[in-house]
């Protein structure tokens, strides 16, 4: 322990700067929407060297959208970052049933804190065995270097022993729930049940994809890599040995060096005792003996040392295989081993209620939208005065002197009108799509051979339903094609209509939201 502190004392300043950029990495990674934001409105409202005071430079009018193009550069970015706070109830729906199917309802990721607690423990107890090492890695350095030495393969070890035994803990955990979905399976009495992954590529977008599947199947849709339900312990096993190999040799290696200490020792006991000045004055017949009880005593403190050494070794070896094992559990208790697990846990985590997430980022939405406004409208002041003073047409002018109705609310509604439009052509394009593979894919019944002197008999018409037998290949073409069109248009119709309704009810909510504001 001594050593271990002296270690801290010297590197201190390195230490401190390691935590602090871990500490500052993870603030990053936790807060990055928020700092994201903030830089980049600090970008645009600097002074003399501000984005705003750059754009309001450039004066190109966009005759189509009677925006100028700065102002939209500027409204695009700030609906960029209003975009990513778009809060869905259904998505906060979908992201509570991703983890309930893939059986991760209630489990916790492994937290930065838990992974400095479990790298400090491992690295202190590989401290103490990697400085025996480096006395073998590097013979003949001095203190110095064999310290610099000995932090080295501690780390070096405190590394993978970490990594491999979160690893290990994470396919146990894996391979509990490939044994609940082959349990699952195994109580499955429909006839052809089978225990392999479905064609649906499952997300969270699309986590209602299999709602007609069995629970197992929607395990293994969201857990399984490899579409079975097999265990596996590949790295189960090479982590044991890993541990077992590290243990033994450790303990051999400090019991080696804990015999040459006592052989040394000895050596020099023994040596002074022999050459003694007693030796040289009494008769050997009077000396021998006192000198061979003087050596037995050595020998003695030598095998009590040595029982010592050896099951303290014991222990610490003891100490350090049960240290994995704790390192396993944490991977298998913590963490999540679905494919998009984690980010659903992102989402559910920080909000007990889909109102509670729907109502924060509803907040959040609103001051980035007055974030923006007043950007736009310092912009748009700007603007007017470069107008006047390096204007060249009367389009630029009259823009500049009636920019109330561009303001950032017109701006997202002009954004979500070309989101509507471009989602309706793809559900028609994806109709179109539809109807022509399930044209393509009808079966085409060849009529049955008669046999020779047998009275070819046809149908009568009210046995095939509206479809004449005699018609013709080009009036069959004709049928069929009138049916495709039929269905595309159906399904182009009902697509259309859903999208008008949620245009609508999207308008209605931004024209309250515009109305609240004006009212305040």
């Amino acid at each position: 322990m001594d050593r271990i502190m002296e270690i801290i004392h010297v590197y201190k300043e390195v230490i401190a700067f390691a935590l602090v950029g871990l500490l500052t990495l993870l603030i990053l990674k936790r807060y990055w929407d928020e700092i994201s934001f903030w830089l980049m409105d600090l970008g645009y409202g600097l002074p003399v060297i501000g984005r705003v005071v750059r754009l309001s430079k450039s004066l190109e009018f966009n005759a189509q959208s009677r925006w100028f193009h700065s102002e939209e550069t500027l409204a695009q970015a700030y609906i960029d970052h209003y975009d990513k706070l778009h809060a869905d109830p259904e998505y906060y729906d979908k992201c509570s049933s991703y983890l309930a199917r893939a059986g991760e309802t209630g489990r916790h990721p492994f937290a930065w804190y838990m992974w400095i607690l479990v790298f400090a423990m491992v690295a202190i107890e590989a401290m103490g065995f990697s400085y025996v090492l480096a006395g073998f890695t590097i013979p003949g350095a001095s203190e110095n270097v064999l310290k610099l030495g000995a932090l080295g393969i501690s780390l070096l070890v405190s590394v993978l022993l970490v990594g491999f035994t979160h690893w290990t803990g994470k396919e146990l955990y894996t391979n509990s729930l490939m044994a609940k979905a082959r349990s699952w399976w195994s109580h499955d009495s429909r006839q052809g049940a089978k225990l392999v992954e479905s064609d649906h590529e499952i997300t969270i977008e699309k986590n209602n994809a299999d709602d007609g599947e069995p629970k197992y199947v929607q395990l293994l849709n969201r857990v399984s890599a490899t579409g079975d339900a097999e265990k596996r312990f590949n790295v189960t096993i090479g982590t044991a040995i890993l541990v077992i190999a590290i243990a033994i040799g450790a303990t051999w290696v400090r019991g080696i060096v804990l015999e040459r200490e006592i052989q040394a020792e000895t050596t020099g006991i023994v040596s002074q005792i022999k050459q003694g000045p007693s030796q040289s004055f009494y008769p050997s017949a009077l000396t021998q003996p006192q000198a061979q009880a003087d050596i037995k005593s050595v020998e003695d403190g030598n095998t009590l040392t040595r029982e010592g050494g050896w099951g303290t070794f014991i222990v610490l070896a003891v100490i350090f295989v049960f240290m994995q094992i704790f390192g396993v559990l944490t991977g298998f208790k913590f963490g999540f081993v679905g494919k998009e697990s984690p980010g659903a846990y992102d989402t559910v985590s920080r909000f007990k209620t889909r109102n509670a997430y729907e109502a924060h980022h509803k907040t959040r939405r609103t001051a980035i939208l007055r974030t923006g406004g007043r950007r736009l409208l310092d912009l748009q002041q700007r603007l007017a005065r470069n107008v006047r003073e390096r204007g060249t047409t009367a389009e630029q002018k009259d823009a500049a002197s009636h920019s109330e109705s561009r303001d950032i609310h017109a701006y997202l509604e002009r954004v979500l009108r070309q989101e509507d439009e471009t989602d309706r052509k793809k559900v028609e394009r994806d109709a179109a799509n539809a109807a022509q593979r399930q044209s393509s894919a009808k079966p085409q019944i060849a009529p049955a051979s008669p046999k020779i002197g047998e009275p070819i008999s046809r149908p009568q018409p009210d046995q095939v339903g509206d479809i004449d037998i005699e018609e013709t290949d080009e009036q069959m073409e004709a049928r069929i094609r009138a049916e495709m069109r039929q269905e595309v248009e159906a399904g182009a119709e009902q697509a259309r209509l859903r999208k008008e309704e949620e245009r609508r009810a999207r308008e209605a909510a931004i024209r309250a939201r515009l109305q609240a504001q004006q009212a305040e």
